[in-house]
């Protein structure tokens, strides 16, 4: 009788652990599909985000080629540009401008035009041929003072909290010369782009963005 009555503890104890342990991996089971169906959740969510990303609008469509070597805002009628820095042969020098409704219909754009020059000249004759020989010694950087007029009476006007970019690249064949070219390009509805590469006497270069008096 007494082993009877073990054999029966000891079957009711199994079954308790039995039951324990399938009640633990259920739990276990449960929280691992909720966790799977949290990660999926975060996975969908994100991907979602990437593929709206994807989709924004860009807010200058074009424009980040590169990235500038200066960005300012047209807040007054003069805007410094300082000096453009030219790396190598026909490599621009990139400019941001934003122009908001507050930016005047007429805007002066001064920089300092850089190019190297002879400082001191060597002069001598070949001792072989008795030929001349001229010659630099040293050179030196001149700076001159130049002007972009922007004209912007022919760009749509923006209402107030709204603003789009103007985009001036400088180029040059030869870093070391004093010939350039600019290239200004207006970043909105419409878009339209200029370039120049005649410099106009007395008056520096003039930009009206005049594409835009043929739509």
């Amino acid at each position: 009788m007494k082993s009877l009555n073990t054999i029966t503890f000891l079957s009711l104890l199994s079954l308790g652990f039995l039951g324990v342990s399938r009640s633990y991996a259920e739990e276990n089971a449960q929280e691992a599909g909720h966790e799977m169906i949290k990660n999926l959740h975060d996975v969908t969510t994100i991907n979602q985000e990437v593929k709206a990303a994807g989709t924004l609008p860009a807010k200058c469509p074009g424009c980040a080629e590169k990235e500038p070597d200066l960005k300012v805002t047209l807040d007054k009628k003069s805007v410094d540009l300082g000096r453009p820095y030219y790396r190598r042969d026909n490599e621009p020098y990139v400019v941001f401008i934003k122009r908001t409704s507050e930016t005047p219909a007429k805007v002066d754009l001064p920089f300092k035009n850089n190019y190297r020059t002879c400082a001191k000249t060597y002069f001598g004759s070949n001792p072989y041929n008795g030929s001349i020989i001229i010659d630099c010694l040293m050179y030196m950087t001149q700076y001159v003072d130049e002007e972009i007029s922007l004209n912007l009476k022919n760009l749509p006007k923006l209402k107030a909290g709204e603003e789009d970019l103007i985009e001036v690249k400088f180029y040059k064949r030869d870093i070391n010369s004093d010939k350039y070219r600019i290239e200004v390009k207006h970043f909105g509805e419409p878009s339209l782009k200029e370039e120049i590469d005649k410099k106009f006497w007395g008056d520096g270069y003039n930009v009206g963005f005049k594409e835009a008096e043929k739509k």
